[in-house]
């Protein structure tokens, strides 16, 4: 069972980072008023997955999921208090926006940090396969 809603799971992965490829192109190609109108679709989609994703954590039966989805909160919370405060302090002066080259590096530092997650990801699915295998030393063990 494990297996399957992993796969899932990375199928769900394999299908955004698609659409991430295809929007990082299209922004070199592109017109503005293209770019513009994916930049408003991708702010929609974000707000859209972050509330089904609270709210599944929240209705969830795993009672851990409450404390994972008020983490979540606070992760929010912390990235937008440091984009303002990035921006506030940003190399073109007070209040303004920052400059395209510092969103490009605060992007390429997003995902870094997305490929960190993934990775933490990927070891917390291992751990939880290998957990619900039986060791071949209790296999044995029992047989005995």
């Amino acid at each position: 069972m494990a297996h399957e809603i992993l796969s899932a799971k990375l199928c769900e992965l394999d299908r955004k980072t698609g659409r991430l490829h295809s929007r990082i192109q299209l922004s070199e190609t592109g017109s503005w008023e293209e770019i513009q109108r994916e930049v408003a679709s991708m702010r929609r989609e974000c707000e859209e997955e972050r509330i089904s994703l609270q709210n599944r954590m929240r209705f969830s039966r795993f009672r851990p999921a409450a404390r994972i989805a008020g983490a979540f909160d606070e992760i929010v919370e912390i990235l937008e208090r440091t984009g303002k405060e990035i921006r506030q302090s940003s190399e073109t002066g007070q209040n303004q926006e920052m400059l395209p080259e510092e969103k490009i590096l605060l992007a390429e530092y997003m995902l870094d940090f997305a490929l960190q997650a993934a990775d933490q990801a990927l070891l917390t699915s291992l751990e939880a396969i290998a957990g619900q295998m039986i060791e071949p030393n209790q296999e044995e063990a029992k047989t005995q």
